[in-house]
């Protein structure tokens, strides 16, 4: 399923202490290999499937990789990075995260790599001196082991943390899908090597399961650049005095803007969204969020975590954006993967209230008693069409219209797998005058899905004029077989973006030839409303 997705590859240069410190943040949300960072290496036999990279062609080793520009072993720092493995993790079945070596070659590192998966099925720091991580090796050591089987699953997603200071101390942590947080696999004392070049990832395979082995959230920060920072006194919690009258709902600058409220847990976690609604940056600071009790008084404030820092437990943030949002979360990273959000920077880890399924106001407000919005929500609000409310959020339609008002707000599109957690809302009302087109046409009449960064992905818009229809969405080759069915009875915005990347249902690219995208609108009852036929092509194969 293709999401709405903000650009947001990037590499940042911090300059700290008069040294340039490279800090690598990689989502392949530009889905290329090209540009910010450049990735050298295996790059054709990779492509870049629903955000994450992959292997597209198998070469006969059974292993892809690639590389970019990194020198943060130096100074020490936090190295950060999602991998995906979907099959039992055996001895060709793995991925490799180096972390830093002092040559260009993924095959045989100098320096230090995490491998997910292998034979033990575990996760392993090691180091390595240059030689074949296959056959015989003299130089490979293992510095840290989890347990054996911590990866011996039919499917593994796991997100790896690992922390090395200047002098040498390291730590390897890791959390699966469904773990609240990061299990410490172990420490180590290791600076046999103490610069590199270089940073990359490999992804080791079989024939039969190179498309289901990947890695996305690529994230290297130089310490020094991000963790010596101060922290502020400790904020005290105070009593609470706030009552409804004291909202200024219309006025408010910084206005709740979106909010999931049920959540599986192990994909999810409830988060509430923030807007910014000014054109100056508005500062967090003693900014917090509570529940209202039904007496009217309120129930335990949760502050924003003041203190920045470059994790993806991060950022704890000290300003939202001109204009800009804030998602906040308890587990931000699985809302980022589950909503395809990718902007890492519009995430917040902190502690939440609980909010009840069926209904609760939520308020917004900061100790100088200032209280800037609330927001009240019910189950009737997901309408007749959601019958599982769970991962389904609720959308702001206009930042003009006040909060409390029920009719501002709509269930996300189900084509944004029903949540814009970090980007605009599906539903949000558009400054644009009126559009011209209804219906549905293709904003490219050919996609050649060969990774090369051109016509990658088919482009459907729409604009229906109404909230609350359903599609039904599949792919026809000429022959009239169906070879990719993108939606069933999924919920539309008013207006909005299909996206298809060239694949069928079984996750290969489809070969070329003509194709037809088929639309059956549906009403709010299920029943047909009218059918659209999109013709294109799909070429370079």
């Amino acid at each position: 399923m293709m999401k709405f997705k903000s650009i947001l590859l990037i590499i940042l240069t911090l300059i700290v202490n008069s040294a340039q410190a490279i800090i690598v943040i990689e989502d392949f949300a530009d889905k290329d290999l090209k540009n910010n960072p450049e990735w050298t290496g295996d790059t054709a036999s990779m492509k870049i499937y629903k955000g994450e990279l992959r292997v597209a062609t198998p070469n006969s080793n059974g292993y892809s990789s690639v590389y970019t520009k990194s020198d943060v072993l130096k100074n020490g720092g936090t190295w950060m990075a999602w991998f995906y493995i979907g099959a039992t993790p055996t001895a060709s079945n793995y991925t490799i995260f180096v972390l830093g070596s002092e040559n260009d070659d993924m095959n045989a590192p100098k320096g230090y790599f995490v491998k997910v998966g292998g034979s033990a099925k575990n996760i392993c720091l090691l180091s390595n001196g240059g030689e074949s991580l296959k056959g015989a090796n003299t130089t490979m050591r293992t510095l840290i082991k989890s347990e054996d089987k911590r990866v011996n699953a039919t499917s593994v997603k796991v997100f790896i943390r690992v922390t090395r200071d200047s002098v040498g101390n390291w730590k390897l942590e890791s959390k699966l899908a469904g773990e609240s947080d990061y299990k410490t696999e172990g420490t180590a004392f290791d600076n046999t090597y103490t610069t590199s070049n270089y940073a990359g990832i490999g992804l080791g395979y079989t024939q039969s399961k190179y498309s289901s082995i990947g890695a996305d959230n690529i994230r290297i920060f130089e310490k020094d650049s991000v963790m010596q920072q101060e922290e502020p006194d400790e904020i005290p919690l105070k009593p609470d005095s706030i009552t409804t009258e004291d909202i200024y709902d219309a006025e408010s600058t910084l206005k709740i803007n979106e909010v999931m409220p049920d959540a599986t847990k192990d994909e999810t976690e409830e988060y509430i969204e923030l807007i910014n609604t000014t054109d100056r940056e508005i500062s967090l600071w003693q900014t917090w969020i509570a529940v209202r009790k039904k007496d009217g008084s309120l129930g335990t404030k949760y502050y924003f975590p003041y203190r920045m820092e470059h994790d993806f437990d991060r950022p704890k943030v000290r300003y939202v954006e001109p204009r800009g949002v804030v998602c906040v979360s308890e587990a931000p990273e699985l809302d980022s993967m589950f909503y395809m959000s990718r902007n890492g920077s519009h995430f917040c880890r902190m502690d939440l209230p609980s909010l009840n399924n069926e209904g609760a106001c939520i308020v917004i407000g900061s100790d100088d008693k200032t209280v800037h919005d609330e927001f009240c929500y019910n189950k009737s609000m997901f309408g007749d069409m959601i019958k599982n409310r769970k991962n389904v959020a609720l959308e702001r339609i206009s930042v003009n219209k006040p909060s409390l008002d029920a009719a501002n707000w709509k269930v996300a599109s189900g084509v944004t797998n029903y949540g814009t957690p970090g980007y605009k809302n599906s539903n949000a009302e558009s400054d644009a005058p009126e559009a011209v087109k209804k219906g549905f046409w293709l904003e490219n009449d050919h996609l050649s899905p060969n990774g090369d960064g051109y016509n990658d992905i088919l482009l459907v818009n729409y604009n229906t004029g109404h909230d609350d229809y359903g599609a039904n969405i599949t792919i026809y080759n000429m022959k009239g077989k169906p070879v990719r069915t993108l939606y069933n009875n999924i919920m539309l915005s008013s207006e909005g973006t299909i996206e298809w990347d060239g694949t069928d249902d079984n996750g290969k690219t489809v070969e070329s030839g003509m194709y037809v995208m088929m639309v059956e609108m549906l009403s709010a009852r299920g029943k047909k409303i009218r059918t659209y036929k999109l013709a294109f092509a799909v070429t370079g194969v």
